[in-house]
């Protein structure tokens, strides 16, 4: 039987936007993420936000909660995902930089 982590497992495609919230700038977004099997609750995804940082996800039916996980000493990451099929529909926060994200990841 395939747990829920395994289902979000693979390598996906994303689109979507960074907005700088403090001086309100928008990049768009282009780049791949990996997701890979930690147990059966949890995931890890390398490369979120093109960042090349390495963030643990826990899943619960089609939620993906990345908890608060501070990178590069100060940047403070947390958010969620709703997988539907083979996307997921992400929105997270890098606090330091005051930077959101709104994207969609579909599997390879």
């Amino acid at each position: 039987m395939m747990t829920a982590a395994a289902n979000f497992v693979g390598t996906y495609n994303v689109t979507g936007t960074k907005v700088d919230l403090t001086f309100e700038d928008t990049t768009i977004q282009n780049y791949q993420f990996i997701i890979s099997y930690v147990n059966e609750t949890n995931v890890s995804i390398s490369n979120l936000g093109n960042s090349s940082n390495v963030f643990t996800a826990s899943i619960k039916n089609n939620q993906l909660t990345i908890s608060s996980q501070v990178k590069n000493l100060v940047e403070i990451w947390s958010g969620t995902g709703v997988i539907s099929g083979s996307t997921i529909n992400l929105q997270y926060l890098e606090s330091f930089h005051d930077d959101f994200y709104n994207e969609v990841a579909v599997k390879q």
